[in-house]
């Protein structure tokens, strides 16, 4: 794990490689970030906290991953999203293959008000980017940012292709205070490498609940006398109108073909 994660600790053949790739298009891209600052909006205009919170927080789709925008000329610009613990994000932007920018960014900071104007710390890299004005970069991050988020609503709450790995079972004495270590076993994992986002933007259809108990993913949520944003690890919940209250099966969802 890097203690401060630098453009320059990452090459893009590399991170292409290693890390899961979830491409779509600028088409849909814009399609994504269009649909979600809408209903960010809407929601803050209804001081609807909890859907601010379910479009700006959510628990990590991998420690590491990337989104790749196919552009209308047939080339890619890239983010890579990269958690050094569940509340350090670093993101970073890649146009055309060059590092352009990058950003550190600390979720527990978040409130509703700060979605578009993230208090994140933007570092140019590129020739062009330094030569930006503060605000033009301002655009390309919330550009930036607002896609990372969108990416990451539609795969957590939309998509059927991922699936849940269990954390390690601890096995030992009693367990000390969680490490940063710790914390990473309750990512999400995959066993695909890429993902594709269709341009139709396709949603599941309607669930049809079969058991009285489930494993509930990784969240935020404010704690503390600061009251900051926390991540919390994952849990199990039963469904009250189901008799029986079993444990669930410790096996993973299956991926739809």
């Amino acid at each position: 794990m890097l203690s401060e994660p630098k453009y320059q600790n990452f090459s893009l053949d590399k991170v292409l490689k290693k890390y899961p790739v979830i491409r779509l298009t600028g088409g849909t891209a814009d399609k994504l970030n269009a649909e979600t600052h809408n209903r960010y909006r809407k929601a803050l205009e209804e001081k609807d906290y909890d859907t601010c919170k379910r479009l700006g927080l959510f628990p990590p789709l991998f420690p590491e991953f990337v989104i790749e925008i196919e552009l209308p000329d047939k080339t890619f610009n890239h983010i890579l999203v990269y958690y050094e613990t569940p509340e350090k994000l670093y993101l970073l932007y890649f146009v055309k293959g060059k590092k352009f920018l990058e950003i550190v960014d600390d979720l527990s900071t978040f409130t509703p008000e700060s979605y578009v104007g993230r208090t994140a710390g933007i570092a140019p890299i590129s020739l062009t980017a330094r030569q930006m004005s503060i605000k033009e970069l301002s655009a390309i991050f919330n550009m930036v940012y607002i896609l990372f988020c969108s990416v990451s609503n539609y795969m957590l709450y939309y998509s059927p292709e991922l699936e849940y790995a269990e954390p390690r079972e601890y096995k030992g004495g009693k367990r000390s205070v969680k490490t940063d270590e710790d914390r990473r076993e309750i990512l999400l994992k995959s066993k695909r490498l890429r993902y594709t986002i269709r341009g139709d933007l396709p949603k599941r259809n309607p669930a049809i609940y079969k058991t009285p108990s489930w494993y509930v993913r990784g969240h935020y949520r404010r704690m503390g006398k600061d009251k900051a944003w926390r991540y919390v690890s994952p849990t199990i919940a039963y469904r009250k109108e189901m008799k029986g209250k079993e444990e669930p099966k410790p096996t993973s969802y299956k991926i739809k073909e």
